[in-house]
């Protein structure tokens, strides 16, 4: 990852009409305590793959649920005056081919809406904070791998006045106006990172879905974080589950999560990948490696209200990304045709809103600490 070579986004290069204030809306209703159970959040297991457990399901359903609202991301952000060369399959669009490593979820304006939306839903998983790592109320350098819009950096950087945020992607959809503490650059986090400086606190989340070598990201957070910094991962972990045969393996959500793991391998891709996390960390050489379970239940079918809320938002942000998820390693790794592609969505967009399917998807946070010393 060349610090010298990355391009500044469009902040820098190219003019931007004004983007109104982003408001998150009011994350009051977050889930319960890590330690209740009911969350379906388990701490440190033993097998991360086998230790993920849903809320517990309501008996009494209903199709009244209204707390969701109707929210939209209002930032607006115009890259079309950029140059990069956008490359465009299926009616969305993706990231310039200008690295070896493919990124095979689209980058367009619809996607730019959904992240923003699963910045909120992020923030009801982990009861408003930002991150869950132990770090210094007075953290300098921060570096956020795989930004996206750059909600998350810009957040991070308006919270912690003292750091200087660096986030980096392949594409340069951030905002124009940030943070006097906060910049982007166009980068690859698989290639080799050659910053001139060393970071307190190293960030990414939902990257497992373009990520390939995570030894060598990890030892690349590792070689760039000062002795005693922290990296934290906060991800997803593929297949859905589902805990009680409500939806059977041959049902639409799970076969297409099933297919989906399918077409990510093909590309070399693993969607599965964060059960290796804890080990690979070790391996690096991190220490006070924890790990973090939560459940992301699909529609409202939970009976805790936090839970059921929660629901509410993974279905919006599925129903919004369910196309754009898929296409690529469908049509790419699976050589499906686009029209196929549609015809099975449909299906399972009925299937996951039906609250009688009680499945979710299995979210993990990993952190862990460079040693003193080092």
């Amino acid at each position: 990852m060349s610090a010298q070579d990355s391009v500044p986004t469009p902040a820098a290069t190219a003019p931007i009409d004004p983007i109104p204030t982003t408001s998150t809306p009011d994350i009051n209703a977050a889930p319960h305590d890590p330690e209740d159970p009911e969350t379906g959040e388990i701490e440190d297991p033993d097998n991360e793959s086998s230790r993920f457990y849903g809320p517990e399901p309501d008996s009494n359903p209903s199709d009244g649920d209204s707390a969701l609202g109707d929210y939209r991301s209002t930032r607006s952000t115009s890259v079309s005056s950029y140059v990069y060369d956008y490359q465009y399959e299926n009616g969305r669009r993706y990231h310039a081919r200008r690295y070896s490593t493919e990124y095979d979820l689209p980058n367009d304006e619809k996607e730019s809406d959904r992240l923003d939306l699963q910045h909120h839903l992020f923030l009801l998983t982990l009861s408003g904070a930002l991150h869950r790592a132990p770090i210094s109320k007075n953290v300098q350098e921060v570096l956020d791998v795989g930004t996206g819009t750059g909600i998350w950096a810009i957040d991070f950087a308006d919270q912690y006045e003292s750091s200087k945020v660096t986030g980096t992607d392949l594409s340069p959809i951030q905002p124009a106006f940030v943070p006097p503490n906060c910049q982007f650059y166009v980068d690859n986090m698989e290639e080799d990172w050659t910053f001139d400086h060393k970071f307190d606190y190293i960030h990414g989340r939902m990257i497992v879905v373009g990520m390939r070598n995570w030894e060598r990201f990890f030892q690349q957070c590792y070689d760039n974080l000062h002795p005693g910094g922290w990296v934290e991962i906060q991800d997803l972990n593929f297949p859905l589950r589902c805990d009680d045969g409500t939806a059977g393996p041959e049902s639409p959500p799970m076969t297409w999560s099933s297919l989906m793991i399918e077409g990510a391998a093909k590309l070399g891709v693993d969607l599965s990948a964060s059960n290796r996390f804890r080990d690979i960390m070790s391996n690096v050489g991190f220490e006070e490696v924890t790990v973090e379970h939560h459940a992301w239940p699909i529609n409202s079918w939970p009976k805790d209200q936090n839970e059921k809320e929660k629901g509410m938002w993974v279905l919006q942000n599925v129903l919004e990304g369910l196309q754009g998820f898929s296409m690529g390693y469908y049509t790419r790794g699976l050589r499906w045709r686009a029209e196929e592609v549609d015809v099975f969505l449909a299906s399972v967009r009925e299937r996951m809103k039906d609250k009688r399917s009680h499945v979710y998807l299995p979210i993990g946070v990993f952190y862990a600490r460079k040693p003193m010393g080092i």
